[in-house]
C-alpha cells in the first residue's frame, strides 16, 4: 500500500541548497536535456528525466518523453522515495510491487520499470533525481545504476556551472547605485514567476509604485 515517505532529516538544508541554484521554473537547457538524452540512449529504455524536488513538487528539468509531465505533487512522485532515502531506487514491475499499491503511478499503467538515482548538490543534499522509464516490465540487459550514478555526478557538475551563471547574472542585472534589479531582471523573473505559478498554482501577484517627484531622487 503506497504511504509517501517522511522528508529527510536535512529537509530545512536541503531546500536552502536547492534554491541557492536559482534553478527551479528555469527554461530547457541543452546541458540538463543532452544529459537525459545520454541516460535513455544508453541503457536504451522508453524515456528518462533529470528533475529537482522542492517542498512540495517534484519539478523536471529535463525530460526525454512527451508523456512525462512538467511536475507533479511530491507525494504522488516515485522519486520522492530516493530523495527521502538518499538511495538509489529499482522496481521491475511498478504494476506488481505491492509497496505501491494505490500509486498514482500505477493506475495510468504508463510505465512499469523504474529506476532513479540521487542527484546530490554540491553540499552533498539530495535535491532531485536522474531517472529512467520502460513501458514494459523488467530490467535492460546486464543492467546495473554505474552509468546512471556517473550522470548524475555530471549532473551535479553542471549545477555549478549554473549556479556560476546564476550570479553572474545577478550582478549584470543589478544596478550598482542602487542595488535594485533593473527591467532585464524584471522581464527574466516575471516570466519564471509565472511558471511557478503554473507548476504550483499558488497566487501569483504585482505590484505596481509610482513615485511622484523621482527626477529629484534621481538627481541626488
Amino acid at each position: 500500500m503506497w504511504t509517501p515517505p517522511a522528508p529527510p532529516a536535512d529537509e530545512p538544508e536541503r531546500l536552502a541548497e536547492l534554491r541557492r541554484y536559482a534553478i527551479l521554473d528555469t527554461l530547457p537547457e541543452q546541458r540538463f536535456d543532452r544529459i537525459a538524452r545520454l541516460a535513455q540512449r544508453f541503457y536504451g529504455v522508453s524515456a528518462a528525466h533529470l528533475s529537482f524536488m522542492d517542498a512540495n513538487q517534484q519539478w523536471l528539468k529535463a525530460k526525454t518523453d512527451r508523456r512525462l509531465p512538467e511536475s507533479l505533487p511530491r507525494d504522488e512522485s516515485l522519486c520522492t522515495m530516493v530523495v527521502s532515502s538518499a538511495q538509489e531506487l529499482v522496481i521491475d514491475d511498478l504494476a506488481a510491487d505491492e509497496t505501491l499499491k494505490h500509486h498514482p503511478a500505477t493506475k495510468a499503467v504508463v510505465w512499469r520499470f523504474y529506476a532513479g538515482v540521487p542527484l546530490r548538490g554540491a553540499e552533498g543534499h539530495v535535491i532531485g533525481t536522474l531517472c529512467i522509464l520502460k513501458d514494459t516490465p523488467g530490467a535492460p540487459p546486464d543492467f546495473t545504476t554505474e552509468v546512471l550514478n556517473d550522470l548524475a555526478d555530471i549532473a551535479t557538475h553542471e549545477l555549478g556551472f549554473a549556479q556560476v551563471h546564476a550570479e553572474l547574472s545577478r550582478q549584470t542585472n543589478t544596478d550598482p547605485l542602487t542595488g535594485l534589479a533593473n527591467r532585464r531582471m524584471f522581464d527574466s523573473e516575471i516570466e519564471r514567476a509565472i511558471r511557478r505559478h503554473q507548476r504550483t498554482g499558488a497566487p501569483m501577484s504585482l505590484l505596481l509604485i509610482d513615485l511622484d517627484h523621482f527626477k529629484a531622487i534621481n538627481d541626488t
